[in-house]
């Protein structure tokens, strides 16, 4: 916790790539939902939000490599990269269980629109992703 506090800027550079995520994926979820749901059905909500949360996965990781953590000193090698990327994805699985939990739970729990359980979710899981993500994709030992 000590290490996010000594670095405010890193900090801020990952909270602002992390609300350009959540734009980026509920405008995929969206797309995707509006464009498939009368052929996927009872189904939509699971793929919609699964397509808007690696649509940001995606998009975040990249900014974050090419922005927040560019001055560390990490190896810029395909395979380090790739490397990153994965460890990335596997700390964001608690993001998406709460993204895909809220999107079908709250429409059919509450009647909420698609969108706003998919974002309730999304707002969940971005602070467990955060922590996770600094702390273990982009780990304590890489700062200089």
């Amino acid at each position: 916790l000590a290490l996010p506090l000594s670095e405010p800027l890193r900090v801020l550079s990952f909270i602002a790539i992390g609300a350009s995520g959540i734009l980026v994926n509920l405008a995929v979820a969206v797309f995707v939902y509006n464009g498939l749901k009368q052929y996927l059905g009872v189904l939509i909500n699971t793929v919609a939000s699964s397509m808007g949360f690696e649509a940001s996965v995606f998009s975040n990781f990249t900014l974050n490599e090419l922005i927040t953590f560019k001055d560390t000193g990490l190896e810029r090698t395909w395979v380090r990269v790739a490397h990153r990327l994965l460890k990335y994805h596997v700390a964001s699985i608690a993001s998406f269980a709460s993204q895909v939990s809220f999107a079908n739970a709250l429409p059919l729990l509450l009647g909420t629109p698609f969108w706003l359980g998919q974002l309730m979710g999304v707002i969940v899981g971005f602070i467990v992703n955060f922590i996770l993500g600094y702390i273990y994709t982009w780990s304590m030992h890489r700062v200089k």
